[in-house]
């Protein structure tokens, strides 16, 4: 009888973990289950998943620079812009060959103020400096895997808006420069384990070539031109993922970026002011740059 039973136990047994076997994925029966830890995913986190979304959150604080500076005439008169935050939002859909869509949306606004304005036209005892811009990106994505190397190659096409105005506040007067064009661009992103830690380098690049038009306005003269520009970024930064089983992985990424836009022309003091005529703005020979720092939250399913 005790023979029996325990023939009978072993029997159960085995049945019992033949169905283990069938609910499990095809990886783990094989023996092949995927210890890899590039870029920080854990390989515990949806392993035997292709991850169909990704996207995420930053809050960027950076501050303009443009080119030859943004000074009044006066040595005592400063036009000059601090450390704004900035949102950038991302969303991309993948497939299970890692071949996806990507679309990104970024934008900045600041005023600065000084307490007099002598651009030509203008003349007053206030002044505003607006500086608006934004853009928006939609482009295909193919992930790739080298050894412990990740990369993300995408191309597609950007719209970006630039808009920069002085104003004498006391006494109306203007002068305003709007470029919105669209264009081709092409990015990579990559990241790469840092040896045994929970942290990932990332360095992400994008580069668009720009056409569109530049409207130029006063209080009393507008005038509208075709113009080209381009765009080049860089990120560099940290990232760290953390597995959430009921929601995919979310990561956190601390990051450096820097914009450089060509082309964009300047507002700035002496005689290349008043060189310019009415409009006051040194013409598209001049760059801008966006630099600062941010932190992104984001999650991949």
């Amino acid at each position: 009888m005790h023979s029996a039973s325990v023939l009978d136990r072993l029997a159960q047994l085995e049945d019992e973990l033949l169905s283990l076997r069938q609910q499990l994925p095809d990886q783990l029966q094989a023996g092949s289950l995927n210890t890899d830890m590039s870029c920080g995913i854990d390989p515990h986190c949806h392993w035997w998943q292709p991850q169909k979304l990704r996207g995420g959150v930053e809050v960027l604080w950076v501050k303009p620079r443009l080119e030859d500076g943004a000074e009044e005439d006066s040595a005592t008169n400063v036009l000059d812009f601090h450390l704004d935050a900035t949102p950038r939002i991302w969303l991309e859909l993948l497939n299970a060959n890692d071949k996806g869509v990507r679309a990104r949306y970024w934008h900045f606004t600041e005023a600065s103020r000084s307490s007099s304005v002598s651009h030509i036209p203008l003349a007053g005892n206030e002044n505003q400096m607006l500086l608006d811009a934004y853009t928006i990106d939609l482009e295909a994505a193919k992930h790739v895997d080298w050894d412990d190397w990740q990369f993300t190659l995408g191309t597609g096409i950007r719209y970006a808006w630039l808009e920069q105005q002085v104003r004498a506040t006391d006494t109306g007067d203007f002068v305003l420069k709007r470029f919105n064009a669209i264009g081709p661009m092409v990015s990579l992103e990559t990241c790469h384990p840092i040896g045994q830690t929970i942290f990932t380098w990332v360095a992400n690049m994008r580069a668009s070539i720009l056409v569109g038009e530049s409207d130029w306005r006063t209080s009393s003269v507008s005038q509208t031109t075709d113009d080209i520009g381009a765009i080049f970024e860089m990120q560099i930064g940290l990232e760290s993922h953390f597995c959430r089983n009921a929601f995919g992985e979310l990561f956190v990424r601390v990051l450096w970026e820097q914009q450089h836009w060509f082309g964009a022309g300047t507002h700035f003091s002496g005689a290349n002011t008043v060189g310019n005529g009415i409009f006051g703005i040194q013409p598209d020979d001049y760059d801008m740059a966006f630099m600062g720092f941010g932190i992104a939250v984001g999650l991949l399913r």
